[in-house]
């Protein structure tokens, strides 16, 4: 079974606590394959120039490409995007497993990043334009909160048993 999946049931049916570790360690994995499924197809093609930095996108008539056409990225406008430089987040998962609407995928590219995307989504790791500290720490609190309320809802539900077995 995968290890993202394994931990969001673990973690579900709370017979582990989630730990900053536990997430880390399922995070760096996850981020490690989207980046060799980047690595392999490089669908986004980006390049600097003189006249700007383009995209594949730029050259695309597909829906989505008219940002590129402004000599913009996708990232551009998010506060970890450098321009002289790209992307100065550390490990971006959500923007490593994401790509524009302009950019043809072929299908084991498009396969690949969907299953990362719906892996982190399912770790409560995905977070659009975050870094992983940022990610982690949202994930965090996210699981917390749910793991709060499956423990109210036990509460409720043994409280409702002992109601009943008290009106027997």
């Amino acid at each position: 079974m995968d290890f993202a999946l394994e931990l969001a049931e673990e973690i579900l049916e709370s017979r582990r606590p989630v730990t900053r570790e536990r997430l880390e360690k399922v995070y760096d994995k996850l981020y490690g394959q989207a980046e060799k499924v980047m690595g392999k197809y490089n669908p986004c093609q980006v390049k600097h120039g003189p006249g700007g930095t383009t995209c594949a996108a730029y050259h695309s008539d597909r829906p989505g490409s008219h940002m590129a056409k402004l000599n913009s990225l996708c990232c551009t406008g998010c506060k970890h995007h450098d321009p002289s430089g790209g992307c100065r987040a550390e490990k971006p998962l959500a923007c490593k497993t994401w790509l524009c609407p302009a950019i043809p995928k072929p299908a084991p590219l498009h396969q690949r990043l969907w299953a990362l995307s719906r892996r982190a989504q399912k770790a409560k790791l995905a977070h659009f334009r975050s870094d992983k500290p940022s990610s982690i720490e949202a994930a965090l609190q996210a699981w917390n909160k749910e793991q709060q309320m499956a423990q109210e809802e036990l509460r409720f539900i043994e409280a409702r048993i002992l109601a009943k077995q008290l009106l027997e």
